[in-house]
């Protein structure tokens, strides 16, 4: 019995966190981790995952997340990003939500990044390149960091069925 609650909080928070990766006000992937690193430290399972496990769901959470946060911030710093584009994402983005709740945090930072170039003396057609860039290097990061869920999900059922 107490190992299928295990599972279940497990199986909830999983769930919960590839939501998370759809639904941007979830914090998809670190509930993904947290579902995965439950079976090593809930006292009640019959058969907890390794330490190797553990620490190769670590790895990939952690590798995933800083890939994620620069892969935007990469795109548009190639493409020309400045100061001000990075102050008018951020402002952007908490406006974005504020006002607009989930779209507002996917467009929020796309027209603060444009707008924020266009304050800092960039032109429109360069500002439109940034922004691009910016969008690029967001979905690759989103991307990798899906792929990075997915992965953990096979680790933990890799870890636990071996």
């Amino acid at each position: 019995m107490p190992s299928s609650i295990t599972w279940t909080f497990s199986l909830i928070l999983i769930f919960l966190g590839l939501a998370g990766m759809l639904i941007p006000v979830l914090p998809g992937l670190p509930l993904v981790y947290l579902g995965t690193v439950l079976h090593k430290f809930a006292f009640f399972t019959a058969h907890p995952i390794s330490w190797t496990a553990f620490w190769i769901l670590t790895g990939i959470f952690i590798v995933a997340q800083v890939i994620e946060l620069a892969s935007g911030l990469l795109g548009a710093k190639s493409a020309g990003m400045n100061r001000w584009g990075v102050l008018g994402a951020v402002l952007g983005l908490v406006v974005g939500f504020l006002c607009f709740n989930v779209p507002g945090l996917i467009l929020g930072p796309l027209l603060g990044l444009f707008l924020g170039q266009i304050g800092g003396g960039q032109k429109a057609d360069a500002a439109v390149r940034t922004t691009l860039a910016y969008a690029v290097g967001a979905v690759v990061g989103f991307g990798l960091k899906f792929c990075a869920a997915i992965l953990m999900v096979g680790v933990l059922f890799w870890a636990v069925f071996s």
